[in-house]
């Protein structure tokens, strides 16, 4: 389960990739949240697309990665919120950017 327990930022960027294929796939999870990402040691799983449809590549993206912060920040404030940082986000957000080749923006 993805928030089981401190992640490393590594962790946090190697979730990006495999989001960002379904997202470049057409694959629209309707219900990204924090519960729908599994972690194996090289792995990283997307789980109950019971809702999921195919679509072309659109605003969807970013509007299922709005759901997983929601469901990241509401998870964490109850259970354990020293286990979800901004930086967490921003490092999950340049590991997505990164995948698709584009450029990560500057940390002045």
């Amino acid at each position: 389960r993805l928030l089981s327990g401190l992640l490393s930022l590594l962790q946090w960027i190697a979730m990006a990739p495999c989001i960002r294929l379904f997202h470049d796939s057409g694959v629209c999870h309707a219900d990204l949240n924090a519960h729908n990402i599994l972690l194996a040691p090289d792995q990283v799983y997307l789980i109950d697309f019971d809702r999921g449809t195919l679509r072309k590549r659109g605003w969807w993206a970013d509007a299922t990665l709005v759901r997983l912060y929601r469901s990241l920040e509401k998870v964490t404030l109850l259970d354990a919120p020293e286990s979800f940082s901004d930086q967490d986000w921003h490092s999950l957000l340049a590991g997505y950017r990164e995948s698709a080749g584009l450029p990560q923006a500057s940390m002045v």
